[in-house]
């Protein structure tokens, strides 16, 4: 339960990280849900190379190309979210994000 909620109940970190237990079998549950516990390296950490040459799938590359596809005010909100200090954020609160200029905020 510690680790799904860690992962936010998001099916490709889940996958990830099931993965990633999967390829490295001494790496326990309470393991993997302390390193993902830290929450500067979780990305990093969400990502899974299974050496095939291909990208490997990861967090990262998801928020990525859905970022790339949002118009440029909708991406700057979208990346402004983590700065709500709870787990969610209200429409009102994600609007007047769209008002805060650059010199506000680092972006």
């Amino acid at each position: 339960m510690r680790l799904a909620g860690i992962c936010g109940g998001l099916p490709l970190a889940l996958q990830i990280t099931a993965a990633l237990l999967k390829a490295d079998p001494f790496r326990t549950v309470a393991e993997m849900a302390d390193e993902l516990a830290d929450e500067i390296r979780r990305l990093e950490t969400l990502r899974y190379d299974d050496g095939s040459g291909t990208s490997a799938p990861s967090v990262v590359a998801a928020f990525e190309l859905s970022c790339g596809q949002l118009d440029e005010i909708t991406a700057r909100v979208f990346r402004l979210l983590p700065v709500n200090p709870g787990p969610d954020i209200s429409t009102a609160a994600a609007r007047l994000q769209r008002t805060w200029r650059s010199a506000t905020c680092a972006e």
